[in-house]
């Protein structure tokens, strides 16, 4: 069976299909995925609409409810990829929050039991397969020299944001809000590595895993990006 929502802006079923991004191993959804702390049943909202959020990463072989919305499309047998954030991040972002940067990460889901559905959203029972927190990607995943540049993987919007959180450097770019890009890289030594980015739209939302070592050339293209604000 497959699992498809409706865009709330074009009301169609219009999705992006996730990129190839060579030397990012791992990708998924990056908010369309929503992890309660529930493990049977639909949470309860209260009188503003909220549910409770799960707050620290998920671990292998947890049963957990999400919520999952546009533009998820999967096969209900497939597992999935998706970036996992504490609430207080998920809706301000790491600049807000940095420490909550080592409670996120990615989280492969495998469906249990489909729970609801609308054209607009559904509810489902996964269980988690794997978990890599951004704090242990440096040792899971091998790191490798950089390539290709992950600049050519992102929209063409000026300017940017770099924010310095510890040994974290965190990117962000947007058009009016409408649609964007991002990168957490982390300081190792006199290095720079890029951990996570993604690239959200009306159609779009994806976010990639790797741990791939910066060329001083693409890390210096960042910065003249923010020079431009």
């Amino acid at each position: 069976m497959e699992i498809v929502f409706n865009c709330p802006t074009c009301k169609k079923s219009s999705y992006a299909p996730f990129q190839n991004v060579p030397q990012f191993p791992i990708l998924g959804y990056e908010t369309a995925v929503q992890f309660s702390t529930q493990q049977d049943h639909i949470p309860s909202e209260n009188e503003h609409g909220w549910w409770p959020r799960q707050e620290t990463l998920p671990i292998i072989s947890d049963l957990i409810i999400v919520q999952v919305k546009h533009p998820f499309r999967t096969v209900d047998t497939d597992s999935f990829w998706t970036l996992f954030t504490p609430p207080l991040s998920g809706q301000n972002g790491w600049e807000e929050h940095p420490a909550e940067i080592d409670q996120s990460g990615f989280v492969k889901c495998k469906i249990q039991k489909i729970l609801a559905l609308s054209d607009d959203a559904g509810w489902l029972q996964i269980k988690v397969e794997e978990a890599i927190s951004f704090s242990t990607a440096l040792n899971a995943l091998p790191w490798t020299k950089e390539k290709h540049s992950f600049l050519d993987h992102l929209l063409n919007i000026e300017g940017g944001h770099l924010e310095h959180l510890g040994d974290w450097l965190y990117y962000s770019a947007n058009a009016e809000s409408d649609l964007g890009h991002w990168a957490l890289m982390k300081r190792v030594e006199t290095h720079i590595h890029l951990i996570t980015f993604g690239v959200w739209g009306f159609h779009q939302d994806s976010a990639y895993l790797g741990n791939v070592r910066l060329s001083n050339q693409t890390y210096q293209e960042i910065l003249d990006r923010c020079k431009h604000i």
